[in-house]
């Protein structure tokens, strides 16, 4: 579970010891003369090179309208408001959900969530931290989640994506500042104080959340995972679906992610699921011989195949067939859930295949899982205490 005080140190480790932390407010209002600042600062905004350098030509129009819009309604604003500034200091204590949002007419009521909500100004730039801690029946999340964000919330976020831009730039960052990067959120990883944790992935990206696709902005985007005695939790992709029937797990996977800029300024951070050991059933475990497990991984592979063809509505009958490619194979801890309710699950040694698949008819290429998504397909972990199957489409 998440600690409060770990928490709170580890925001200022990412923004300094001296930064203030506000409490968030989803209905806050502006003083007279934060509405005045707040005007100005679309105004500067609403110039047409500054939309269509986060948006394109194309949104041009409709952001502007909307820009101006907020503007009138403001001034409006400005002219009754009289009352002071209540930010509040973040206390850094777990609340309901609903806590943040009473304020709010029909505000939702606790569903299990306990969070922090804070808001941080780091020179001109601005950020909101969320922290989640939930333990119950249905599904566990542990998780804090750093990302830049206006204090007020603006016309299609254009504050938001002006600050991206302003810290990313328009270019593509160099080897030099990569390596720069790397190295600053490896320093981050290595004092989070949330246990021993390890880089295993560094790459450039366009940002996910970035909308001009013909001027794309570039971060540095770095991925950690727990590491036991020298062994590393093997990484996996996040769980999507985590409730109801079709559940994958009640608990989402363990990972650390920090999206850096160009110039090393952090745009996002993403802690998930860090682990607590709470026993060590077996030191040393027996592990099956490298030809079980890839007799394991050849009976998957048959009734995997038959699945995706199944998942993308093509069919054998129709001269249709799966192509896997392996080209890449870790191997670490991953986990087994217990089944049990109580939250455990057990970390055992693993096999971890990587690679892509095409899916063909006849001697046609319909599409390959890498050229369609720019990333390698994660097949099947192999349990190597048993040869079992860990995780799957099946």
């Amino acid at each position: 579970m998440l600690r409060s005080e770990e928490c709170k140190k580890f925001a200022e480790l990412l923004f300094g010891d001296s930064a203030n932390f506000y409490e968030t407010d989803y209905a806050a209002f502006m003083t007279r003369v934060a509405t005045e600042e707040e005007i100005q600062k679309l105004e500067r905004l609403s110039l047409d090179d500054v939309i269509t350098d986060i948006y394109g030509a194309g949104e041009l129009g409709t952001v502007k309208r909307a820009i101006l819009e907020t503007i009138e309604v403001l001034r409006n604003t400005m002219r009754t408001e009289t009352r002071d500034n209540t930010r509040k200091n973040c206390n850094w204590e777990f609340q309901p959900e609903s806590y943040y949002l009473s304020n709010l007419p029909d505000a939702p009521k606790d569903d299990g969530n306990r969070v922090i909500m804070a808001y941080v100004e780091n020179d001109a730039t601005s950020y909101k931290l969320w922290i989640t801690s939930r333990d119950e029946a249905d599904y566990r999340i542990q998780a804090v989640d750093v990302y830049l964000s206006s204090e007020y919330s603006s016309p299609y976020d254009i504050e938001t994506l002006h600050m991206l831009r302003r810290l990313c730039g328009n270019r593509r960052p160099s080897d030099t500042e990569v390596e720069a990067a790397v190295e600053k959120a490896t320093s981050i990883v290595k004092a989070a104080g949330f246990g021993d944790w390890v880089v295993v992935d560094s790459r450039v990206e366009v940002y996910k959340y970035w909308r001009n696709n013909e001027k794309p902005l570039y971060v540095v985007n770095v991925t950690a995972v727990p590491c036991y005695d020298g062994v590393n939790l093997l990484h996996l992709e996040q769980l999507e679906v985590i409730k109801g029937s079709g559940a994958l797990s009640d608990y989402y996977y363990s990972e650390l992610m920090i999206s850096l800029s160009p110039s090393g300024e952090l745009v996002e951070v993403s802690l998930t699921s860090p682990l607590d050991i709470v026993s060590v059933a077996e030191a040393k475990v027996d592990v099956i011989d490298s030809q079980q497990s890839m007799d394991s991984l050849s009976a998957y592979l048959d009734k995997w195949g038959a699945a995706i063809l199944q998942n993308e509505g093509f069919r054998e009958e129709d001269g249709y067939t799966v192509h896997a490619i392996i080209d890449d194979v870790k191997w670490g801890y991953a986990r087994v859930n217990t089944k049990d309710q109580s939250g455990d699950f057990l970390l055992v040694p693993a096999l971890q295949f990587h690679g892509d698949y095409a899916i063909m008819r006849g001697d046609k290429l319909i599409y390959s899982y890498r050229d369609l998504f720019g990333s390698d397909y994660e097949f099947a972990l192999i349990n190597l205490t048993d040869g079992s199957i860990i995780n799957s489409i099946l």
